[in-house]
């Protein structure tokens, strides 16, 4: 799914956070993704953005790596003072050790798998990983 409706008021309602921390599970042709991380970039003087998939289109990471503002890490890019971290993962190995280091997010997107167990459990995982104002939304 794309969440194209939904992007600008999200990145809206990130702008008045001090350094927002996005998840984004489930990147698939990146079109969210793209969306996303260009209205970070316009909307906050700076922001932290995770992607994980269980295959990431090399599309999507030269999208990413191409677009100005934004500093990527992962799959072979290591840029300085990274904004943009892209994981190569399946989310249920991926969010228990995320849950671990104490990592918390103001906006999930979950949009991965679609199986319910899968999304159940990644759930979760994922209600330690909010403040009490983090947005959750799932396809």
């Amino acid at each position: 799914m794309s969440y194209q409706g939904l992007l600008l008021p999200l990145a809206k309602m990130l702008s008045v956070i001090e350094n927002p921390k996005v998840l984004e599970i489930g990147l698939n042709r990146g079109f969210s993704t793209s969306s996303l991380v260009h209205n970070l970039i316009s909307s906050c003087d700076s922001f932290t953005y995770e992607g994980v998939d269980v295959l990431l289109q090399k599309s999507v990471v030269s999208m990413l790596t191409s677009m100005h503002g934004s500093k990527v890490f992962g799959l072979g890019y290591n840029e300085d003072n990274a904004n943009v971290f892209l994981y190569e993962a399946n989310s249920l190995s991926f969010l228990p050790e995320k849950r671990d280091n104490g990592e918390k997010y103001d906006l999930i997107l979950v949009d991965g798998d679609h199986n319910y167990a899968t999304v159940l459990a990644e759930l979760s995982f994922l209600k330690d990983m909010c403040h009490p104002t983090t947005v959750i939304v799932c396809d």
